[in-house]
């Protein structure tokens, strides 16, 4: 049966040719559709997976139009101080990023390293494919060895247990120091880190894949990170969290400084109405092409069982029973439906990864999945034509190549 549907669309090439060509269009567009829903589900797991999106962000300012970052710095720690001391909130984390490099020489290569304090540290959730993150939280600076947790994409440079030295520079001196690290855990694939240094915290956090986390091993040097990337969570009713919010605003402002605080759902939120339009965009693109696909394949079908009559009939000569005949078309479909599928699939992963690597969107298995999901809805509805079809066709029409009428026709 296979060498006979192989065969089959064989002689029908240049007509299976144009529908292959339209159904690769329309799957390509549904797999980008449902890549850019997936992108959209993907951010919030990332959100989610760091801390919960009742998680309060701060943001203080434009700290990079400061005349003098000394004294900026200064003064953002005194009111991080004060604002640590008020104690509202219940927990309260920093972070900073760092450039770290394998060597001080030229041509070393470089990472992003993040220190997070103890608060952030005990508001993070990280999940880890080996080993833990405890000793990043009884991490003593006295020890010399500094854990770490890295990123699946750099588990092959830095291996489990291993002690190896990084070099960063010294905010203050501006010259390369040397910490040694030892490599406590490697984190899942799918694990982001926040990039910092944003209004919004969560922004990009699906690009982020190649990074080290360590505990906090000096004093922070950047005023950014007083300004940006700072973490609360508040207890109590909403009414009582939103009066503690608002004296948190109030110990800011008294220090002159413009605080922006919301929530990570509110970025969540956000990320939704600004992805919202070219998701439905693309979906409805990718409906509307499938649709027309269907109704031209449904409508070939129906053209081709008729024009067929005299290849079915010397089918049934042979000794093919109708259900036979029923199954080499729906085999036919079969192929064509998967054909397309497979290069429209094919074609977005090698696309995809050849030059949209930096891109949050991808066709990933789930993307896959669920495009393959609508993929055999289609199959179904064009593989019930020919049953209906051929099963109210005589044997007789058959050796005739067709019914009185269309015989009569051929005839003259």
């Amino acid at each position: 049966m296979i060498k006979l549907v192989l065969q089959s669309m064989k002689s029908r090439r240049l007509n299976n040719m144009l529908m292959v060509i339209q159904f690769t269009i329309g799957f390509t567009a549904l797999l980008v559709g449902i890549g850019c829903v997936e992108n959209v589900l993907q951010y919030k797991r990332n959100v989610e997976s760091l801390a919960p999106l009742e998680t309060v962000h701060i943001s203080v300012g434009e700290y990079g139009f400061s005349d003098n970052p000394a004294a900026a710095l200064s003064e953002r720690r005194s009111v991080f101080s004060q604002v640590q001391e008020s104690g509202l909130a219940d927990e309260l984390g920093l972070f900073e990023s760092l450039s770290v490099y394998d060597s001080c020489e030229r041509g070393r290569q470089g990472f992003r390293l993040y220190e997070l304090d103890m608060g952030c540290l005990a508001m993070t959730g990280l999940s880890m494919q080996k080993g833990t993150e405890a000793p990043l939280k009884e991490y003593d600076r006295a020890s010399g060895i500094v854990p770490i947790v890295v990123s699946a994409s750099l588990s092959g440079q830095y291996q489990m247990g291993e002690r190896y030295s990084l070099f960063y520079v010294n905010g203050e001196t501006y010259e390369y120091e040397e910490i040694q690290v030892e490599v406590a855990g490697v984190l899942e694939p799918s694990q982001r880190f926040w990039r910092g240094g944003a209004t919004r915290l969560s922004e990009n956090i699906s690009r982020n894949k190649d990074f080290i986390l360590a505990p906090q091993f000096m004093d922070f040097q950047e005023g950014i990170t007083y300004s940006m990337n700072l973490l609360l969570r508040l207890s109590g009713t909403e009414t009582e969290k939103e009066t503690k919010l608002e004296q948190i605003r109030n110990i800011y402002e008294e220090n002159q400084m413009d605080v922006q605080v919301h929530t990570l759902q509110y970025e969540v939120d956000s990320y939704y109405e600004v992805q919202k339009v070219p998701v439905i965009g693309a979906l409805t693109f990718a409906g509307i092409l499938l649709l027309l696909s269907l109704l031209g394949c449904i409508g070939a079908i129906l053209a081709e069982t008729t024009v067929r009559y005299h290849e079915f009939g010397i089918y049934y000569a042979v000794g093919m029973t109708k259900r036979n005949m029923i199954m080499l078309m729906q085999g036919e479909i079969l192929m064509l439906y998967c054909s397309s599928f497979l290069i429209a699939s094919g074609g977005c992963i090698l696309f995809w990864g050849l030059f949209m690597k930096s891109t949050s969107v991808s066709v990933n298995w789930r993307t896959i999945l669920a495009a393959s999901a609508v993929m055999l809805v289609c199959v179904v509805l064009c593989a019930g034509m020919p049953f209906l079809k051929l099963r109210k066709m005589e044997p007789v029409d058959m050796l005739k190549g067709g019914s009185d009428d269309l015989y009569r026709t051929q005839k003259y």
